[in-house]
């Protein structure tokens, strides 16, 4: 875990690395004198809290916010009450559809000292390369693109309510500038190690599976995928041929 604040799931209060939630409240509706129930959500979060990966090279910090989750704990259980404060120390498929209640509860989590299996974009802070450089003016610019006023107040020197293509490039070497003092100033202190989520559609996952059995997990959802596409072609080529009269 990193310095600070520890981490807490919401719903148990364990501490933990990482953790996601969800908190439903059973509604029912009467109707022609039947009732329906469904599950609405009412509260769900996801932890943005970075942490240490550790192992025998070294230690590195690890970005969890848009990573691809397989968790080492879930649970489901009801309550009473919104916020339950406590979770079981494990449920099952019948803990699940025997218990009772008017809201539903999930959770998941990474526990600390969990093994981890991780992929994404590894950068180096203690040293920059031109890769990396670019990538950070380009978030940078992308952030400050988010408050287009704050944008226009601090570059827009003509008054006209825009950026035009001078005042970009003004923009574009302020935001250099901030990423290289930004790069110095880590350079001066202990070299560390970012894990976060690569750009360009590329994978970001952390996992507690480990990479052998977690290659077989996306095989075999693959083969799974690749028969439900395989039957969903037959059952509509037969609905056609009987709609239509065609026979092969």
């Amino acid at each position: 875990m990193m310095d600070g604040e520890p981490i807490h799931a919401p719903l148990s209060g364990v501490p933990c690395v990482w953790y996601s939630y969800k908190v439903e409240e059973r509604e029912t509706d009467y109707q022609a004198g039947r009732s329906t129930s469904r599950w609405r959500t009412i509260e769900r979060g996801v932890s943005e809290a970075i942490f240490y990966l550790e192992d025998d090279t070294g230690r590195c910090i690890v970005d969890p916010d848009g990573a691809e989750v397989t968790p080492s704990v879930r649970l489901k259980w009801h309550g009473k009450l919104a916020r339950p404060g406590y979770a079981p120390n494990q449920t099952g498929f019948w803990d699940s559809l025997f218990s009772s209640g008017p809201y539903r509860y999930t959770e998941c989590r990474i526990q600390i000292n969990d093994p981890l299996y991780a992929i994404g974009q590894f950068l180096s802070l203690g040293g920059t390369t031109v890769a990396d450089f670019r990538t950070e003016v380009a978030d940078l610019l992308s952030l400050w693109k988010r408050d287009r006023s704050e944008l226009i107040r601090r570059f827009d020197k003509d008054g006209d309510g825009e950026i035009n293509a001078d005042e970009w490039e003004t923009v574009r070497q302020q935001a250099e500038r901030e990423v290289m003092a930004s790069w110095h100033g880590r350079t001066k202190q202990t070299e560390a190690n970012l894990m976060r989520k690569p750009g360009y559609g590329r994978p970001y996952l952390l996992s507690v599976i480990p990479q052998a059995k977690l290659t077989k997990r996306y095989r075999r959802n693959a083969c799974l995928a690749m028969i439900a596409f395989l039957l969903a072609g037959s059952t509509a080529t037969w609905a056609l041929n009987l709609r239509f009269g065609v026979t092969p």
